[in-house]
């Protein structure tokens, strides 16, 4: 059984707050995800990428809590990103990305062998914050 197409989503949308997550995403059947993200002219945000493998082979098993702290029992680590525009332009995954101003840009996430994803926002002043992802088997 085959996976049906690409997987679109909205996972951050306007988000204006900081200490905002994304849902986890189930990354599981997908290798390459593009993330594009953009912000409105007052935007002043810090975005950071995360992911996790399963803590079991049940797949229908919880995914893990990116709210809390990484540490046995709830295994997640920060994401590498890459900037589309320049691919030299890697972006270690504890240093996320930092957003001033109105902005439009795309990065591809390193989701090697993950199970789960998700977005975080933890610091963050006005404006608004969008990312949308397409996740695909390449």
């Amino acid at each position: 059984m085959g996976i049906a197409g690409p997987k679109r989503l909205t996972v951050l949308d306007a988000v204006t707050a900081a200490g905002t997550y994304s849902e986890p995403i189930n990354v599981t059947d997908f290798d390459a995800i593009t993330v594009s993200f953009s912000t409105i002219a007052l935007s002043d945000q810090k975005v950071l990428v995360q992911g996790a493998i399963r803590n079991s082979d049940d797949k229908l098993a919880d995914h893990v809590d990116f709210e809390l702290a990484a540490e046995v029992g709830n295994e997640w680590a920060y994401k590498e990103i890459i900037n589309q525009a320049d691919s030299t332009d890697v972006i270690a995954g504890g240093t996320g990305i930092t957003f001033v101003g109105a902005t439009v840009a795309e990065y591809t996430v390193n989701t090697e062998r993950l199970d789960f994803l998700s977005f975080s926002v933890p610091i963050g002043t006005a404006g608004g914050l969008t990312a949308r992802i397409l996740c695909f088997k390449s």
